[in-house]
């Protein structure tokens, strides 16, 4: 538990510090958003903040795959770690020079299929009758990849105020992590923390 604790302060200190770092860079190189119709901020506010989050938690993921059980990292850790990389390439170009919504979409379901595949997909071996079970579970593989890619825009068109969208997506994880914790996923309920 030790080890995990220096995890999570580390990656608290990390992204409080690249945050820090991204937003003097950003002022510098004129990396900003100085509002529209969308926004509430009144002052030029960087744009490139979740650079910093991205890293943080891709460096924590890095971190638990690395202290964690034996045979680890496991396949969805690197595949979590690899899609939430090209995500946030994806919304960093987005953010600094306009993408339309098509090629991110397309990109974000590309991640999400390989994710749900290299997981191991969506598994339902007590379902009775014969292919019963490899149906519901193609179309709750189908539900998942439209999950993830409904998640993943939901979050990006909060943007309209400085936080908001990390300020609403910390207390969900927060309650994901805790359920996974007492589902005794303590690898899960630690990403989730991440």
């Amino acid at each position: 538990m030790g080890s995990t604790a220096g995890i999570l302060g580390a990656v608290v200190a990390g992204s409080l510090l690249m945050s820090y770092g991204l937003a003097m860079a950003a002022r510098r190189l004129g990396l900003v958003d100085a509002g529209n119709h969308r926004t509430v901020h009144g002052t030029p506010t960087p744009r490139i903040g979740g650079v910093a989050v991205m890293l943080a938690f891709i460096a924590g993921c890095v971190a638990v795959g690395a202290t964690g059980p034996p045979g680890s990292p496991s396949p969805w850790m690197l595949a979590l770690v690899a899609g939430s990389f090209v995500i946030g390439a994806v919304g960093l170009i987005d953010d600094l020079r306009g993408l339309p919504p098509a090629p991110r979409i397309l990109v974000q379901v590309i991640v999400a299929l390989m994710f749900v595949v290299v997981s191991g997909g969506v598994r339902l071996p007590h379902l009775p009758g014969p292919g019963a079970g490899r149906l519901m579970a193609a179309g709750l593989g189908v539900g998942a990849v439209c999950w993830i890619v409904g998640v993943t825009n939901a979050v990006n068109l909060i943007d309209g105020l400085d936080g908001l969208a990390i300020g609403t997506v910390m207390p969900i994880l927060g309650g994901i992590a805790l359920v996974a914790w007492r589902a005794g996923r303590p690898v899960e309920a630690i990403v989730a923390t991440v």
